[in-house]
């Protein structure tokens, strides 16, 4: 709070010891003490506005990256929640932390209801096996991607063929 006065002190300092003394200070001596005194105030007026603009700045780059993130994440929810694809995350041992709708539709069950169960439960046996060789690969290879085709159990019984990209998104 003191920081802007500071630098005005000695000035202070200077007058109030003439003046204590009773010494005439030169008219040189006091025009350039208002000078200094000027030109600190200015530059702490610039400083000020200066903290001001980029604080002003910083907020409204704030505010742009919240709703651009905002607005992605509403896009990417619409994308997801109404795709025709199933979308499932599922965990590094396979339990299904997130279904979208669309499973529903495609295989007849709530997606809601299927989080917490195990992928390769909806898969025949030697295809759970594959699933999970796949999953343990990808766990090792972050970023990686990899095609899968196999029949996933429907909820009336039936069996669905099914192509599957498993893309690890493990860090």
């Amino acid at each position: 709070m003191l920081a802007p006065v500071l630098p005005l002190l000695p000035v202070v300092v200077v007058v109030v010891a003439s003046m204590l003394t009773g010494a005439k200070l030169a008219t040189v001596t006091l025009v350039l003490l208002g000078f200094l005194v000027a030109v600190i105030l200015v530059s702490t007026l610039f400083a000020r506005l200066d903290q001001l603009v980029l604080s002003r700045t910083l907020e409204h780059r704030v505010v742009e990256r919240t709703l651009a993130i905002r607005t992605h994440a509403k896009w990417f929810r619409a994308l997801v929640q109404n795709s025709s694809d199933v979308i499932t995350i599922v965990d590094p041992s396979g339990t299904i932390r997130y279904q979208t709708p669309s499973a529903a539709r495609v295989l007849g069950y709530d997606p809601a209801a299927m989080v917490g169960r195990r992928f390769g439960a909806l898969l025949r046996p030697h295809d759970a096996d594959r699933l999970e060789a796949v999953l343990v690969d990808a766990a090792l290879r972050p970023r990686s991607s990899q095609s899968v085709e196999f029949a996933m159990m429907h909820s009336d019984g039936r069996w669905c063929e099914t192509e599957t990209v498993v893309t690890s998104l493990v860090d």
